[in-house]
């Protein structure tokens, strides 16, 4: 297992993390900011600590960036806008209950950086999209916010002071006027705008997070502003479902087909436009990446009064699939080490069956080199070996390769060996084997010889000239012997295929 695991270190696996962190949708609704405007009820608390915790996600991402979209900031009659002041500051009232707010505000200030403004700008006008860009004052002061872009964004603005951190700078874009009546028809221009946006905030170096300015539909009770419509709790179901079900298909019918047609019907969500301007830019990043990249989870939901509010966050999945790849590579390591172990223990294995095999082999050829040996001399000449293998084409040619000193007959370790190695071997290396065995013996007998020519010290006179004429002559023989036998095995050679 060890093997495996350092051989699932050689998969150096790198997280390739997309621009776009994550996607956040947090209401702008008092109740939520306070739950002790309506006495900690009808599910306020619930979305109140949903948000404080989304607010330190948001935060534990280290954005560089946050982008928002807010439906209650600037608006223009039909262009969504781009903020391009420098600094941006208001403070919101709380003003759904001002018996229990007690004209309280929420005081915030933030800086937007101009110059990915204008980028933003010049490249959602590059796409044909209705956009616009707002700078007011001559960036002498601060262009003016309030709720739908400072109580979203108090939550992360509370986990960022928590952490001693300032908030970071804000892109902020509002949508027109026009989504107050016409936000169902909306929806094909509002996913252009949500992908050509994710196009851009991809390309940059800054870690951007997204947030969506949203409330849900603002018209559960009759005693409401807008009054009561059948239609508020489905649509508000619709867009919960949605951000359930992420990444599945079910997830762009149920707020694309179904919620669309609630709010057509009379939701008076304000936080449609955003929320389907966000589906489209999610849709494009997993467009761009060729896989389901976003996963959503509702932390809460609840309609104290008149109007529904989602805490609702989308994670980016690429850690997750490159923990999943890592999971791959390791369980393809632990195979792959099985296999070598596996393949290690069939080696031992199957050198021992050699092993065995070769002993009974030459047990039994001993036999046959006793069989063969008529004369009873511990020697096996050619003749013997025709007398009882007659008809074999390569007699001669086996016995060239066992009696490789030349000398007419082999001895038993010389048969046995030999005949076993024919068995197992090719052509080719029984005659390098017979050519090295050749030189062994030629190396020894010019030793012989030298040390005959030259004689020992002291030693009297030399041998005679007839004793050194025989051996110079056995010499010959073999090297004769070793010439005719390489140019057998050159012709072996010669004959091989290529």
């Amino acid at each position: 297992m060890a093997s495996a695991l350092r051989l699932a270190l050689l998969f150096q696996l790198h997280v390739v993390e997309g621009k776009l962190l994550s996607v956040a949708v947090l209401p702008h609704g008092d109740f939520a900011y306070d739950p002790g405007l309506v006495n900690r009820s009808g599910g306020s608390v619930q979305l109140h600590t949903a948000a404080r915790e989304l607010g330190h996600d948001i935060s534990e991402e280290t954005p560089d960036l946050l982008f928002v979209t807010t439906p209650h900031g600037l608006e223009l009659s039909e262009r969504y806008l781009v903020y391009l002041n420098s600094h941006n500051a208001g403070a919101s009232p709380l003003d759904d209950m001002p018996h229990a707010a007690g004209n309280r505000t929420v005081p915030m200030n933030f800086t937007s950086p101009q110059g990915l403004a204008m980028q933003l700008l010049e490249h959602l006008q590059k796409e044909k999209l209705p956009a616009e860009g707002l700078r007011g004052f001559s960036d002498a002061q601060p262009l003016p916010i309030s709720w739908g872009e400072i109580l979203p964004l108090s939550f992360v603005q509370k986990a960022r002071e928590e952490q001693g951190l300032d908030l970071p700078p804000v892109l902020l874009m509002s949508f027109p006027l026009r989504r107050f009546n016409h936000s169902d028809s909306m929806v094909p221009e509002l996913l252009r705008l949500g992908s050509a946006t994710a196009d851009f905030l991809e390309a940059l170096p800054q870690r951007v997070a997204w947030i969506v300015s949203a409330d849900l539909a603002h018209t559960h009770l009759a005693t409401g502003p807008y009054g009561y419509c059948p239609c508020a709790q489905p649509f508000d179901d619709a867009v919960v479902r949605w951000a359930k079900d992420l990444p599945a298909e079910s997830a762009a019918e149920a707020l694309l087909h179904e919620g669309r047609g609630w709010q057509r019907a009379g939701a008076a969500s304000c936080g449609f436009t955003g929320l389907v301007a966000a589906h489209g830019a999610m849709a494009q990043i997993s467009n761009l990446t060729g896989q389901p990249t976003w996963r959503g989870q509702v932390l809460a939901y609840a309609h104290p009064t008149y109007y529904g509010m989602m805490v609702a966050r989308f994670e980016r999945q690429t850690v997750l699939l490159v923990l999943s790849i890592a999971l791959m590579n390791l369980v393809t390591a632990v195979m792959v080490n099985s296999s070598l172990d596996q393949a290690s223990e069939d080696k031992e294995v199957k050198k021992a069956w050699l092993a065995a095999k070769k002993k009974k082999q030459m047990e039994e050829l001993k036999v046959m080199f006793h069989e063969l040996d008529e004369d009873g001399s511990g020697d096996l000449s050619l003749s013997e070996i025709r007398s009882e293998l007659a008809g074999s084409e390569d007699i001669e040619q086996l016995f060239m390769m066992l009696d490789y000193d030349g000398g007419g007959a082999v001895d038993a370790d010389e048969f046995c060996e030999g005949v076993f190695k024919a068995a197992s071997s090719d052509r080719t290396s029984m005659e390098l084997g017979r050519i090295t065995k050749q030189c062994n013996l030629i190396l020894a007998n010019s030793r012989v010889l030298a040390k005959t020519v030259v004689g020992d010290e002291g030693a009297g006179a030399g041998p005679t000239n007839a004793t050194l004429e025989g051996r110079i002559g056995k010499l010959e023989s073999e090297v004769s012997g070793m010439r005719s036998t390489m140019r057998h095995l050159l012709k072996l050679v010669d004959n091989m295929p290529s």
